[in-house]
């Protein structure tokens, strides 16, 4: 995985976001704080001396959401379009669930934002009642939605492996139309022109496009690879494939076989770069398992399916 928070001499930068495309982003982050039952009596009949527990924490996370880019050095300041906090209490369990949404129209997503806002949020929580209980503890925070490019980008590369040809131009155009700079959905859009559809001159349009844009680009180079072996310039294909650094054994080896379409480690190892780029680990994280998973146990087909089905909720 490249990081783009670094230059060539390992000083930290902020991203450069101004080639991209405004569009619409919205994240909603979420987690959970448990209480003892004197607060959550407290917190349920308002009767906390410090006020309305809720209300007070709800203002705090919105807040902390246009408070981001001054805490997180590398955060772009951006301008909210919307930011809500919602709470659930669950009195039975004696836990509070906060719910953060923020929408932005804008050139970087706003996961960080929500992810502020929810711990924020919980913090006030805490500080409002840790005269009742000092043993609060502040459970996980996870990812429910992200609308972003990313998402059709990873339905897109799934349909791609389940040889959907229409599903995977749709997923993947929609994918550039947020961001038609980004090199995996171009690696992704090239993927699905040559693997599928069979049109490798459109294909290598896209490649070529990708590559300039990240040329370690495991998958990128190992297409560009086969145009360079058609072409009867094997030199050439073999440092591209050497550029794609850390798969060097493995790329030549499909090299040597003539293998035109991805093995099981590379299809892993390009979902790997889809599901792990910068922002939204929690999300990627949690898929990438999900696929190694599905590799392990041999049922791809019905993970894919079912990975597909979770995406689909989460964009709605």
């Amino acid at each position: 995985m490249e990081w783009n928070h670094f230059d060539e001499n390992g000083n930290a930068v902020m991203v450069d976001v101004s080639e991209k495309e405004i569009t619409e982003r919205i994240a909603v982050a979420s987690g959970k704080i448990r209480v003892n039952d004197a607060v959550m009596s407290a917190i349920v009949n308002h009767t906390a001396k410090k006020g309305d527990v809720l209300t007070v924490a709800r203002v705090a996370g919105i807040m902390g959401t246009k408070q981001t880019s001054n805490l997180i050095p590398m955060c772009h300041p951006l301008c909210l379009n919307k930011c809500t906090v919602d709470f659930e209490v669950k009195e039975t369990e004696n836990i509070i669930k906060a719910l953060c949404t923020v929408k932005v129209s804008g050139k970087t997503g706003v996961e960080m934002e929500a992810l502020m806002g929810v711990n924020v949020a919980l913090l006030t929580i805490y500080d409002m009642c840790k005269a009742m209980d000092r043993a609060m503890e502040i459970l996980e925070d996870e990812f429910r939605h992200l609308k972003n490019g990313t998402m059709y980008s990873i339905i897109g590369y799934l349909k791609i492996e389940q040889g959907d040809a229409e599903a995977a131009l749709a997923f993947n155009k929609e994918a550039l139309d947020y961001d038609d700079t980004d090199p995996v959905y171009l690696d992704n859009m090239g993927q699905t022109y040559y693997r599928l559809v069979g049109d490798k001159e459109t294909a290598k349009t896209f490649f070529d496009k990708a590559i300039a844009l990240k040329p370690s680009a495991i998958d990128t180079n190992y297409f560009l690879s086969l145009y360079d072996i058609e072409a009867g310039d094997t030199e050439k294909a073999i440092e591209r494939l050497k550029t794609a650094r850390g798969q060097i054994d493995g790329l030549l080896r499909m090299v040597d076989e003539d293998r035109y379409c991805l093995d099981i480690s590379t299809q892993l190892l390009a979902t790997q770069a889809i599901l792990q780029r910068a922002n939204e680990e929690v999300l990627r994280a949690h898929m990438l398992n999900c696929v190694k998973q599905a590799f392990v146990e041999g049922n791809e087909e019905e993970k894919i399916d079912e990975l597909i089905g979770v995406l689909h909720k989460m964009m709605k």
